[in-house]
């Protein structure tokens, strides 16, 4: 399981099994897609989150929610468009859908972006 970079984009890949990570810190850019796989047992949701810089608290709502089946790969494309962010990029592995409530560490992740340049 691989995303196919095009162009300008960046790739940001968890290097071991994570709950959560910073994709990309501090600017604003397009966020095209994410992939991966998620190794618990138990149904969890991926989520991102635009507009920081670090990966936020529980409770906080989503930009977007995925579910993903027990040890189930999941992919979340939003197309050759994209979708614009402010000031951030992350990820969570939740056990709830609605908002973040972080989960075990056991999820590969890889999205593809594209920075802005200012």
């Amino acid at each position: 399981m691989g995303i196919e970079v095009r162009g300008q984009c960046s790739v940001y890949r968890t290097t071991a099994l994570a709950a959560s990570g910073i994709i990309h810190a501090g600017r604003a850019g397009l966020f095209f897609r994410i992939v991966g796989f998620q190794n618990n047992a138990a149904v969890r949701y991926l989520q991102v989150f635009y507009g920081s810089a670090t990966v936020p608290a529980d409770a906080v709502v989503p930009q977007w929610s995925v579910r993903v089946l027990a040890t189930s790969p999941f992919d979340l494309d939003l197309g050759e468009i994209g979708d614009q962010y402010t000031t951030g990029l992350t990820w969570a592995i939740s056990s709830t859908p609605d908002t973040k409530t972080v989960a075990a560490a056991d999820a590969w992740v890889q999205a593809l972006y594209i920075p802005r340049r200012d």
